[in-house]
């Protein structure tokens, strides 16, 4: 299985900038039955894309993923690579539910100059816009 985190501290950190957390933003990416919800998140030293799969009640097995691939894009169409390859799948437990999630980490530049996250699904494309660049730097 997946490495458990509380919901409580991903909670804590959503949408809501605070000294020492992430600031952290809900995307309007989602597909149904493949991925409940994508969040950016900009730290001091990195940013990172986060894709949270379906949840399952405790103790049910995990279903098969959707294939997943992620990039930030600049104003001039130029991708933004990762840091690393996908992080290890984690899982956030709340009230007998377990949330799957991976994370793509960028570079801390990406805070300022990514204008659009694009995240496959399968063999689906979505795109959204980030925030205006001046904005990006505490979301």
């Amino acid at each position: 299985g997946f490495p458990i985190i509380p919901a409580e501290f991903w909670e804590a950190t959503r949408d809501t900038p605070r000294p020492g957390f992430p600031a952290t933003k809900t995307l309007g990416i989602a597909a149904p039955g493949k991925v409940d919800a994508v969040f950016w998140a900009v730290e001091r030293d990195s940013c990172s894309i986060q894709v949270s799969f379906p949840s399952v009640r405790d103790g049910e097995e995990q279903p098969e993923h959707a294939r997943i691939q992620v990039w930030l894009l600049e104003s001039d169409g130029t991708a933004i690579s990762p840091l690393m390859p996908q992080l290890p799948p984690i899982a956030i437990a709340n009230g007998g539910w377990t949330t799957p999630s991976v994370a793509y980490v960028f570079p801390a530049f990406a805070r300022t100059e990514a204008v659009a996250v694009v995240v496959r699904i399968d063999d689906d494309y979505h795109v959204e816009a980030l925030a205006p660049q001046a904005s990006n730097k505490a979301l």
